[in-house]
């Protein structure tokens, strides 16, 4: 669950951060309009900044993929716990039959492994 909220909060980070980044690259070409950009050094600044917000523009939209990753597609740890706690209890299971199956001799063991391959219909509904 942890994820998910870690997920909306670098979702909406970046939405907002996409907000400023598109305004502030409006501005910029506002200014190269007013300008009217020939060979200045006005102008040069100008495009340097142009060419800084596609930088910007290129991690934020980075962000909000790893914000949709961490909301839609993640597993949680809960999840991951569940399963290696089934898996423990699945050997513990294992390793309590094989200490069984050293105490029996042979005839006994196959007895034993075949009731333990049987699916156990009376057990189901």
């Amino acid at each position: 669950m942890e994820n998910k909220k870690l997920g909306f909060v670098i979702l909406s980070i970046s939405i907002l951060a996409t907000i400023l980044a598109f305004g502030f690259m409006g501005v910029l070409g506002r200014q190269t309009t007013a300008l009217q950009c020939y060979p200045t050094s006005e102008c040069q600044r100008v495009g340097s900044l142009i060419g800084l917000s596609h930088v910007a523009v290129g991690l934020i939209s980075f962000i909000g993929a790893l914000g949709i990753y961490l909301l839609f597609f993640s597993t949680s740890e809960e999840a991951i716990l569940k399963r290696l706690e089934e898996e423990k209890n699945i050997k513990i299971e294992q390793n309590k039959f094989d200490i069984v199956l050293k105490a029996m001799d042979d005839n006994e063991k196959k007895v034993l492994k075949a009731i333990k391959e049987q699916e156990q219909k009376s057990a189901k509904y």
